[in-house]
């Protein structure tokens, strides 16, 4: 609500409703609004605002392009995608973040796959660890957990914890159990001090927020539930 009002503000005073001698400065000051209302949901505010712009640079699509696929709408992202690359808009490491991560929540695996392919080849974006993160997460969330398995295993970059952890959520939600166990090792290797792998005489058990596909699961809650009951005796409140 404040940014809504500082920008029926800037409209009040005048910036921006010119906008045939749109310069430099407007234009980011629009890519900050449009931003704002993206983040908020507001896509159609934030659409009206970068259709009005005379002049728009690749943050000012590149928002549009994580907004719509923030909010499920990864049709439109990639329609974006296609218009930026018509308007000969040269697209850069975050155009590809946006229409991958697009492409992971709406479960497009064709089109992921086929936009990490062309990446470096045919727009001379070389493609970075949240790429890959993105395609692990899209191939895991579709069930393709061998293909997401074998990508971490042979791209280009070592695979960070972030990775990892991607993977071990997929395998997880589809009972891959020995990819599951690699993942978790690799995660206890690389981040041995983090809170959600224990290590216990007869192996690695791995869990994420709630995860109920643990044998134990109903055992291992009622305990957890337990334990905060007493936390509470004491004063203990959490964060939510």
């Amino acid at each position: 609500m404040h940014g809504r009002e500082i920008h029926g503000y800037m409209l009040k005073i005048g910036l921006g409703k010119d906008v045939h001698k749109e310069d430099f400065n407007d234009v980011l000051m629009t890519n900050a609004v449009m931003d704002m209302y993206t983040k908020y949901g507001s896509m159609r505010n934030a659409y009206m605002l970068f259709d009005k712009m005379k002049t728009k640079d690749v943050a000012s699509w590149n928002i549009m392009i994580m907004g719509y696929g923030m909010h499920g709408n990864a049709n439109k992202a990639l329609d974006m995608f296609s218009c930026m690359c018509e308007a000969q808009i040269e697209v850069d490491e975050v155009t590809f973040v946006g229409v991958l991560s697009a492409c992971s929540h709406a479960g497009l695996v064709s089109e992921g796959r086929e936009l990490l392919r062309q990446m470096k080849s045919k727009y001379g974006v070389l493609p970075t660890i949240e790429h890959y993160t993105c395609v692990v997460d899209m191939l895991g969330r579709g069930g393709h957990v061998e293909e997401a398995f074998k990508l971490v295993q042979n791209m280009p970059i070592q695979a960070n914890t972030v990775v990892w952890r991607a993977l071990l959520v997929a395998c997880r939600l589809h009972r891959n159990s020995d990819n599951a166990k690699v993942s978790a090792q690799k995660l206890m290797e690389l981040d041995p001090g983090h809170s959600g792998w224990t290590v216990l005489k007869d192996g690695v058990h791995a869990f994420i927020n709630d995860d109920k596909a643990h044998a134990k699961a109903n055992f291992i809650y009622a305990e957890l539930y337990s334990l905060i009951a007493r936390l509470h005796e004491h004063g203990y409140v959490p964060h939510v």
